[in-house]
């Protein structure tokens, strides 16, 4: 039987590399996690900023910063490939931080847009009924005076 303190030495070194490997095991899963969750947090602002565009708002600076998004995204990759877990974690966080920011301002630049649109529409409703009651009333006006000069005119003629 081995000395008890050679075992109990033994014990403690193969807990901390137990620790170890499962400190590393965890920030591996959290690091993938936060991948995961930039990525499609990128994904899903990219479909915000093209709802906001189909609405007409002028997403070009949302587009730029959805591609600072991607680049941190991909410095994000390239750190969990080379083993640097907290620099992938670090620019997943950003990436992720960058693309919610964007997200949101795209929703409120849709709901803008479409209310602009609403409202370019009714300003052409009421322009364009107003513009042919106008049309309308100055045919009449037209027509009434054309009608007068007309009779008076044929009066002068019959005599």
């Amino acid at each position: 039987m081995p000395p008890p303190k050679r075992v109990l030495a033994v014990g403690i070194v193969f807990a901390v590399i137990v620790s170890i490997a499962l400190r590393g095991a965890l920030a591996a899963d959290e690091a993938a996690s936060t991948l995961e969750l930039a990525e499609n947090s990128l994904a899903s602002s990219y479909g915000a900023v093209f709802d906001a565009g189909k609405a007409g708002a002028n997403v070009t600076a949302l587009t730029r910063e959805l591609d600072n998004a991607g680049f941190l995204l991909s410095k994000a990759y390239l750190e969990y490939r080379v083993g640097n877990l907290s620099g992938s974690i670090y620019f997943a966080e950003l990436s992720h931080n960058v693309s919610s920011e964007t997200m949101l301002r795209a929703m409120q630049l849709k709901e803008i847009a479409a209310s602009e649109a609403a409202r370019r529409f009714w300003l052409t409703v009421i322009t364009s009924s107003a513009s042919i009651i106008v049309i309308i009333l100055m045919s009449y006006i037209l027509w009434q005076r054309f009608r007068r000069w007309y009779q008076s005119r044929s009066r002068v003629l019959v005599r």
